[in-house]
């Protein structure tokens, strides 16, 4: 009860801050960076309080999120840096007018407190299993789940090449393109005039991994489909310098094997910090001259 009521106080705040503040002179700028940031952080702890497992995709979220959100606003926060008025090469982010300034600081904190209130309604609705995922429901009817494991494993790998390469299309374009920066603000259009097959293969290919997860096989006869699944995501990060690939994808696997009890919370967080150091590894690749052609 005491998080609902923080809850409705917080989104009160906000829209009273909102409707009172002009955006074409937002003079609370450095004060609303910083309140993105707490608000973050009382959101992340919260959901702790709420019982809600480390490793819950809930929480996973949370941890991309910030990672590519909050943490610019953050760390601008303690350098006295504007994060707003940084230079990506040649391309200045003079275009973020006061007005945008003032809706991108907003919508970054009505977003995450609707979210985290949408959670709040569904945990107190649910029961503790939900919460932290103590017990997987095993498939009562063997033969479907067999049916299923077998259908899911035979699309992941028939459409497996094609999306080999589709991703292969998205690295040659990133590799010739001249460097990150040339491919990320000139080549927007990636691969969209390949064939709509080769483009809808990877969304095949990851339909299939899916479904034969949800049979929860065993730990061994996971190992090859998950490492053939990651390695064009891992490409696509080092040459193109998107690392939410590598986090995203990672993470989400590595999620999945916690529910499941393959994996531990100990080594889950030391999976976690490796994932974050090699997303940290490939931003600084990206930005140095050993990535340019």
């Amino acid at each position: 009860m005491l998080l609902h009521t923080a809850i409705f106080l917080l989104i009160a705040l906000l829209y009273i801050l909102f409707l009172i503040s002009p955006d074409s002179f937002f003079p609370y700028e450095e004060e609303m960076i910083l309140a993105t940031s707490v608000l973050f952080c009382w959101i992340y702890i919260s959901s702790g309080w709420m019982k809600i497992s480390f490793y819950h995709p809930y929480r996973i979220f949370l941890i991309v999120f910030f990672l590519y959100n909050i943490v610019g606003f953050s760390y601008s926060s303690f350098s006295g840096e504007d994060f707003f008025e940084y230079t990506i090469g040649s391309y200045s982010s003079s275009i973020f007018s006061k007005s945008i300034r003032f809706e991108t600081l907003f919508a970054l904190a009505f977003f995450q407190i609707f979210i985290h209130f949408g959670t709040i309604l569904f945990i107190s609705l649910s029961n503790e299993e939900n919460r932290s995922f103590k017990s997987i429901t095993h498939w009562q009817n063997t033969s479907f789940r067999d049916f299923t494991s077998k259908t899911g494993l035979y699309i992941f790998f028939i459409f497996l090449l094609p999306a080999y390469y589709y991703y292969y299309l998205i690295i040659r374009e990133a590799f010739f393109s001249g460097g990150y920066l040339n491919y990320a603000f000139e080549n927007i259009t990636g691969t969209g005039n390949e064939n709509i097959l080769i483009r809808l293969s990877n969304d095949f290919m990851r339909f299939g991994l899916i479904m034969y997860l949800s049979t929860v096989p065993k730990k061994k006869k996971l190992i090859i489909p998950i490492i053939l699944y990651f390695i064009p995501f891992l490409g696509v990060s080092f040459f193109t310098g998107s690392r939410v690939y590598v986090l995203s994808e990672g993470m989400m696997l590595t999620s999945y094997l916690a529910i499941v009890g393959y994996i531990k919370k100990r080594e889950f967080i030391i999976i976690l910090i490796s994932f974050v150091l090699l997303a940290t590894f490939i931003g600084l690749f990206r930005n140095s001259d050993n990535f340019d052609v």
